[in-house]
């Protein structure tokens, strides 16, 4: 329509003193309809470096070009490493590139070394879309790590399972890209290449920095799940070389075989692996785990429950041995406990008793567990004992039990008793909890009138008075899983602790010993009552009108930094205030509706606990 702009604007693009001018005059020319794309092959050419970087930006968010490849070689030999980047996402999408372009490209690969990732990003999209599988592979002999690297990269965008030709690569970095590149894709064309990872030979040692390539092999021998795969999980889980971490992984890849899981235990991606019938496995699993039990280092609660998951009976006998064996952890002969009754390898009447006197908490918990279940009796009259002498667990375990004996009068007997205590303020606070739970859904008119006294006692006016309950008592491991994966709560998306987390609130790395469990519990369930010094929020009118809320960051004589609730920051110019008042806490309020009275316990133990600063990996 108006043929005349395209030549102006041309020569704005080629004779303006304004860079900023010229920019936009070339960007102008290259919409669509404007003009020719040779137009601007000229300032690829141009004497001003900003102009040749920003034409070959421009030509790298084409789908494709015309551009000489000379042109753009000349500005990848450029020593800026953004003329650099820009010309190879440039080069990538050229329609001119050949096969002898590639070494070009292998040459700024080695260049850079992995030095600049936004350079390595570049180099690898231009294999990735202009060099052939084939190509790829053929730099698995090359000397440059960054260049094998690259090509792992590459073939892994191309879904190419010939990836697989790295995997033996003596650079753990590159054998644990291969890898990755095999097991997280998990499409139909890389399990072509899955069984290589599975079969893969690992030469490293089990490291942290390995950590990733021996969790992939695992899995991807679970998910294959043939005798050899069943074989090479039970040399895993018997390699006394790996952390206990590996070998646990492995243990519970062999659980899961017979139940089937529908998510990778690795990438947590939806990945359905079908359960495999159990006397299959079975036949495979004995002769290992029989090994295993027989040595005390490779024996954890997971093992024994393999035991018992494939109902091996034979393992009754080596099973005793642990349980007697006090030298060994209480949760593994708690576990040896249990897998012996589950397997019927104990005569309960006779032997449980001595198990509720032993020597080691975590047997008597279980002992008590047990009792509650198969000898009723002998679990009520060992209550008021454990109750009077007991650890914190025993003491919640048994006042737990009392809700599987609704109707026996004892047992009813022995939680009025509790309860009274409660009322009468002689309960120790780590065990109020377990007496709240449990009256609650015990229907006994006695029951009910003393808990009614506990409630009726409450302060109204005092926020935190009811749960005063979850002050002590709570499981600090519990606690932590709430505070990095409850969704609900989101405590890791406002607050760090040794540098994972957000930044809106306080760091918590040391909040255990800065503050009292009071105080912890208040902070949860009254978040206004004190707000953090540094962390005051405020509520800001504007003059058009709006308001603005959030957290102070910053404070000078022109103008507040906020951050708002989610993690976002806001410049507000003084002059534009119109009024300033103190807002709440920026800690949600709704929190004690989310939360149970058990999670918010757990999570006053976790944070408790937090009292020294730890250094973390990546």
């Amino acid at each position: 329509k108006y043929p005349e702009i395209p030549q102006k604007v041309l020569q704005i693009a080629s004779n303006s003193k304004s860079l900023l001018a010229r920019k936009h005059a070339i960007w102008l020319l290259s919409r669509p309809g404007v003009s020719e794309e040779q137009v601007l092959h000229r300032f690829m050419e141009d004497s001003d470096l900003q102009i040749r970087k920003h034409t070959a930006r421009i030509l790298a968010d084409r789908k494709g070009h015309y551009c000489p490849v000379e042109l753009i070689l000349k500005l990848l030999g450029s020593e800026d490493y953004q003329a650099k980047f820009y010309a190879t996402l440039a080069l990538s999408n050229a329609y001119l590139i050949e096969q002898k372009h590639m070494g070009l490209i292998i040459d700024e690969l080695v260049k850079n070394n992995d030095q600049d990732p936004w350079l390595r990003h570049a180099l690898v999209m231009a294999l990735a879309k202009k060099a052939a599988p084939e190509y790829l592979v053929g730099l698995a002999k090359h000397e440059s790590t960054a260049v094998r690297l690259a090509a792992v990269v590459a073939l892994r965008r191309l879904e190419s399972p010939m990836v697989a030709v790295f995997l033996n690569d003596q650079e753990l970095r590159v054998a644990t890209e291969s890898a990755r590149a095999i097991h997280d894709l998990s499409n139909k064309i890389m399990l072509e290449a899955l069984p290589k990872l599975a079969e893969l030979k690992l030469n490293w040692k089990p490291t942290a920095e390995s950590d990733a390539l021996y969790r992939r092999v695992i899995s991807a021998n679970f998910r294959l799940g043939h005798e050899e795969n069943i074989k090479r999980l039970l040399d895993f889980a018997s390699r006394p070389d790996l952390s206990e971490e590996l070998r646990e992984e492995a243990i519970q890849e062999l659980i899961l075989l017979k139940k089937g899981v529908e998510f990778d235990r690795v990438t947590n991606d939806w990945i359905p692996v079908a359960e495999r019938p159990l006397a299959e496995i079975k036949e495979v699993v004995v002769p290992y785990v029989n090994d295993m039990l027989s040595n005390p280092a490779l024996v954890t609660p997971s093992v024994i429950e393999l035991v018992v998951g494939y109902k091996i009976g034979n393992a009754k006998e080596q099973l005793q041995k642990l349980l007697e064996n006090k030298q060994l952890s209480g949760s593994i002969r708690s576990s040896a406990l249990e897998g012996l009754i589950d397997l019927g390898g104990l005569d309960l009447a006779k032997n449980l008793p001595e198990y509720l006197q032993d020597t080691q908490e975590e047997v008597r918990v279980k002992a008590l567990d047990v009792a509650a279940d198969k000898l009723p009796e002998v679990a009520i009259k060992a209550i008021p004992g454990i109750l009077e002498k007991g650890s914190i667990s025993e003491q919640q375990a048994s006042i737990l039990m009392l809700r599987k004996f609704k109707q026996n009068a004892q047992a009813r007997k022995i939680l009025e008793g509790v309860l009274e205590k409660f009322v009468a303020g002689q309960l120790p606070s780590t065990i109020q909890l377990e007496v709240v739970e449990v009256a609650e859904k015990n229907q006994a008119k006695s029951v009910q009138e003393l808990f009614k006294t506990y409630k009726d006692k409450l302060p109204q006016e005092d926020p935190v008075a009811k749960f005063m309950v979850s002050l002590e008592g709570g499981n600090a491991t519990l606690g932590q899983d709430i505070f990095e994966n409850n969704s609900t709560a989101s405590c890791r998306r406002c607050h760090a602790v040794n540098g994972n987390g957000g930044g809106v609130g306080p760091d918590l790395s040391i909040i255990g010993k800065e503050k009292s469990r009071l105080y912890l519990l208040e902070a949860i369930v009254a978040p206004n009552k004190e707000v953090a010094k540094g962390f005051d929020t405020v509520n800001l009118l504007l003059d058009n009108g709006k308001v603005a809320s959030g957290i102070i960051k910053e404070e000078n004589e022109k103008e507040i930094t906020l951050v708002l609730p989610m993690g976002e920051f806001l410049m507000v110019d003084k002059e534009t205030i119109l009024d300033r008042t103190k807002g709440l806490s920026g800690m949600p309020a709704d929190l004690i509706e989310k939360l149970s009275l058990r999670e918010i316990r757990d999570l006053v133990a976790y944070l408790e606990s937090l009292k020294e600063k730890k250094e973390t990996g990546h």
